[in-house]
């Protein structure tokens, strides 16, 4: 079970990187509600180790402690990126993300047809 949840784990911490191989070999995790249901597993997963069976020493009930903190955490941004994901705060994103990558394309035609401009010109002996 522990493995699983470092593997989940992992795949949580590469797919929050925002890297685009990432996202390009694990789509579903673009959706907020899909990012949000793995945290809250991972929560769960996370609140089901902090409490063990025998109680033990001080050190153990510490690390209930840090456990049982990791766990709400997960689960509160869980629950903010589902509720963001039916708020259509990803889709918003996206756009934005698009508009980005249109201006950057739009940026360098410009400079590929300004560079033809001032080649024609040099061509016509018309220096500017």
């Amino acid at each position: 079970m522990r493995v699983f949840g470092i593997a989940w784990s992992l795949l949580l911490v590469l797919v929050e990187s925002e890297m685009k191989v990432v996202r390009k070999y694990v789509p579903l995790l673009e959706a907020w509600i899909a990012r949000g249901t793995v945290h809250v597993f991972m929560a769960a997963l996370t609140f089901r180790e902090a409490y063990p069976a025998d109680e033990g020493t001080d050190f153990q009930k510490s690390l209930q402690l840090y456990r049982f903190v990791a766990s709400a955490a997960l689960a509160i941004c869980g629950i903010i990126y589902i509720g963001g994901g039916v708020l259509c705060l990803g889709a918003i994103r996206r756009a934005r993300e698009r508009r980005e990558e249109r201006y950057v394309e739009a940026q360098l035609e410009f400079d590929r047809l300004e560079r033809r401009r001032r080649e024609l010109q040099h061509l016509l002996g018309r220096e500017h």
